[in-house]
């Protein structure tokens, strides 16, 4: 027998019954995601792509002069400030000649114009063959290597199950469990004024690798025990001006020593210092063999394997030795694949705790997209057509929904926090229903994890709220780009009790 047909028969030996939302178009967050039509005609009529909009690629400089400090036109924009300059600028497409890169670039801010990428069935997603962690997986001994027939056939059937509702109940009480103890370790985090400490950022990933742990393993990892770290006079970080904006902000987790530390913390160590070091993000550092950072990502990635491995036995383990519980059902259909799933948890756990950027093929397929980061990259392997503008091969096209998701004309008082505009009944000009399908799509087209996030974030904001209520006391929160959007320190989030 294959290794595919195993890994298919793993998940599915038992009697077939109908998923209710097994369509991968089910990703966007929009109630008319579901309208789907036909790909765009193209146009007899196609302008050149040289013809689109944009800044000038500039000699050596290339595109990096207009973010330069004061000089340049975009000098005082980050992240998705960045991409709403542009567009305001420019339009809703955008051409970046070829930057610093060896492709060019097309920016794409219009809902319909992202359809037309979308339905043209022409763009990939870009393969990174040069990154630290494609470097690790490939001398690592992964026994079910990343771009086999067996890997795919187990994201697939992954992206089935996860869109399950039925099958996603039996986490309902695991997942409100941990939401429980993150209640409890918030009450910990308050100090002066019912202000949260500095080890907010810390307590989320906890929380992140701890539920994860759940959903792959069936077991609770132990991120959340223990004791709340309390900052006082000696442990403190040290306030810092915009003169120090070098000296790295440290958790309590880093300030230990490993030793000191359980494997559940160390893991969550491990997770926060691939994301706070941007060793899954393209850069100069990482596309460079040589260079210090490539080597420290490699060695990080090890220890995350190696931690992965550590409690992907314990899992087994009591997978083995006790009766089947619920929240073990995922890690059950994929036992005839042992440790071989390997390599794919360790993914799991790096893309559900920080977006993989221009990951290698469709095995990362857990990109929290759009809300998170600017949007989603796609690189055209053919001819296409956008707005009446040819699109040659190779161009990657970055479709801006973090923009799309704001924008007036789709939502209405688009940047306000309005919750009751995804309610069904809704007020009609602040109904998500008006908006179109494309304008936000937070999961992408293909993640498996869409309808699991939501379970998982649900969870946890219903024990929240249930008990404080969230309040913001300083200067408008600023957003920084480090692979991720994310809100820049120092947080000034407030926990009133909800009495």
């Amino acid at each position: 027998m294959s290794k595919t047909v195993l890994a298919r028969q793993c998940f599915f030996s038992r009697p077939r019954r109908q998923f209710s939302t097994s369509s991968v178009k089910r990703t966007s967050t929009s109630p008319q995601r579901y309208n789907m039509s036909e790909p765009a005609v193209r146009s007899g009529n196609v302008k050149k792509f040289s013809d689109i909009p944009g800044p000038l690629a500039l000699p050596i400089m290339r595109h990096h002069a207009h973010v330069l400090p004061r000089i340049g036109c975009f000098h005082h924009t980050v992240g998705l400030g960045l991409l709403e300059g542009l567009q305001q600028r420019y339009g809703d497409l955008v051409r970046f000649a070829k930057a610093t890169r060896s492709r060019p670039v097309l920016y794409v801010f219009d809902p319909e114009l992202m359809k037309e990428v979308y339905d043209s069935n022409m763009t990939v997603s870009p393969q990174w063959s040069q990154s630290p962690l494609n470097e690790h997986r490939k001398n690592a001994d992964t026994k079910c290597p990343m771009q086999s027939d067996e890997s795919k056939a187990v994201w697939t059937a992954l992206r089935t199950l996860l869109q399950d509702d039925s099958f996603l109940r039996n986490f309902d009480k695991a997942f409100d469990d941990i939401a429980v103890d993150v209640t409890r370790r918030l009450e910990g985090l308050r100090h002066a004024g019912n202000a949260l400490n500095e080890e907010l950022q810390t307590e989320i990933y906890r929380w992140a690798i701890e539920i994860i742990g759940v959903l792959i393993f069936g077991m609770r990892l132990g991120c959340l025990d223990g004791n709340v770290h309390v900052p006082t006079e000696e442990n403190r970080n040290p306030e810092k001006t915009s003169m120090d904006d070098h000296i790295k902000d440290l958790c309590s987790l880093t300030k230990k020593s490993e030793r000191d530390l359980s494997p559940a913390e160390r893991f969550v160590r491990c997770s926060l210092d691939v994301a706070n070091e941007n060793y899954l993000v393209r850069s100069e550092d990482t596309l460079r063999q040589e260079s210090e950072t490539f080597n420290e990502a490699l060695k990080t990635f090890d220890k995350h394997y190696s931690l992965t491995d550590h409690f992907l036995v314990r899992a087994l383990e009591n997978l083995n030795n006790e009766e089947l519980k619920a929240e073990q059902v995922l890690l059950n259909k994929l036992r005839p694949l042992e440790r071989r799933i390997l390599p794919l948890a360790a993914d799991a756990f790096l893309a559900g705790v920080d977006p993989v950027i221009g990951a290698d093929g469709d095995q990362h397929a857990v990109r929290a997209v759009a809300a998170a980061t600017g949007g989603v990259v796609r690189r055209s392997v053919g001819e296409l057509s956008v707005a009446g503008y040819e699109v040659p091969e190779g161009v990657d096209i970055v479709l801006a929904h973090g923009v799309s998701s704001k924008l007036e004309k789709e939502w209405g008082r688009a940047k306000s926090f309005i919750p009751e505009r995804w309610h069904s009944d809704g007020w009609r000009p602040l109904n998500a229903s008006r908006a179109h399908r494309c304008a936000s799509m937070p999961f992408g087209q293909t993640c498996p994890a869409a309808g699991v996030v939501n379970k998982m974030l649900s969870s946890l904001a219903i024990r929240v709220l249930d008990t404080y209520r969230i309040e913001w006391h300083g200067t408008a929160p600023r957003v920084t780009a480090a692979g991720v959007n994310k809100i820049q320190r120092p947080y000034y989030f407030v926990l009133q009790n909800a009495g």
